[in-house]
C-alpha cells in the first residue's frame, strides 16, 4: 500500500493500492493528476473515496481469514484390514452428532464417507460423539489437553488440542488408532483411524 502525496504547484500525487484477491476491483496503477485550481476539491473527494474503499476491503479480507481458521477439527478415517492389507472403507450411510445433543448433526445420512471431521469442545477436556451407521450405533469419547495460541490481533486465539485418551464401547468399531495426537490448523490432516472388520462392512 503506497500513496505519497505532493500538493505543490503541480498538485501531483500517486496512489498504489493492492486489494485482497477476492475483490473484483484491483487498482495498482499510478495515478498522476495535474489539475487547475478549481479541481482541487474533486481530487480530494476522489482520494478519500479510494482510501475508504481500501479500508473496508482490508477489513472484509481479515474477517474471511478468521472465519476459515478459528476451529481445529479432528480428522477421522475409516478402514478395514483384509488379508493383512489396510484399505479405505466407504460407508453407505453415516450420521454423526454430539452425545446428548442429537439436534447437533454434523453428518446427516451421508453416503460414501471414507472419513469425517469432528469439532472438539474448546471449553471442556473431552468431547463425545455418536456414530449412527445404518441401524448400528457406536460412541467415541476423546479426552485431551487444551492450549491457547494467538493467531493475530483481529482473529484472537485458537485452541490446539493434545489427545490423551480415546474410548469406545466397540459396538461396531473393531479398533481405533491414534496416528497424530496433536490437533492444530490443518484441515487435511488425519488424527484417528477407525477400523471395521471386513464382515461388518460387508453387511452395511
Amino acid at each position: 500500500m503506497h500513496y505519497p502525496l505532493n500538493f505543490g504547484k503541480t498538485r501531483k500525487f500517486e496512489i498504489n493500492i493492492l486489494y485482497c484477491p477476492h475483490n473484483s476491483l484491483i487498482l495498482t496503477d499510478i495515478l498522476q493528476i495535474n489539475k487547475k485550481e478549481d479541481m482541487r476539491a474533486m481530487n480530494k473527494i476522489f482520494l478519500y473515496g479510494i482510501i475508504i474503499t481500501m479500508v473496508f476491503s482490508l477489513i472484509s479480507c481479515e474477517e474471511e481469514e478468521c472465519d476459515q481458521s478459528l476451529r481445529n477439527d479432528a480428522g477421522v478415517g475409516f478402514y478395514t484390514f483384509e488379508e493383512n492389507v489396510e484399505t479405505d472403507t466407504a460407508l453407505p450411510s453415516i450420521s454423526v452428532y454430539a452425545r446428548n445433543r442429537p439436534d447437533s448433526l454434523l453428518y446427516d445420512s451421508i453416503p460414501g464417507q471414507t472419513g469425517v471431521r469432528l469439532p472438539l469442545d474448546p471449553t471442556k477436556d473431552f468431547s463425545e460423539f455418536i456414530f449412527a451407521i445404518d441401524s448400528l450405533h457406536d460412541t467415541l469419547q476423546i479426552k485431551y489437553n487444551r492450549e491457547l495460541n494467538l493467531i493475530s490481533q483481529p482473529c484472537g486465539f485458537i485452541t490446539d488440542f493434545h489427545i490423551q485418551e480415546i474410548k469406545t464401547p466397540h459396538h461396531h468399531f473393531d479398533s481405533i488408532v491414534v496416528i497424530n495426537n496433536r490437533i492444530t490448523q490443518n484441515e487435511n490432516e488425519e488424527h484417528f483411524k477407525i477400523y471395521f472388520s471386513p464382515s461388518d462392512t460387508a453387511d452395511l
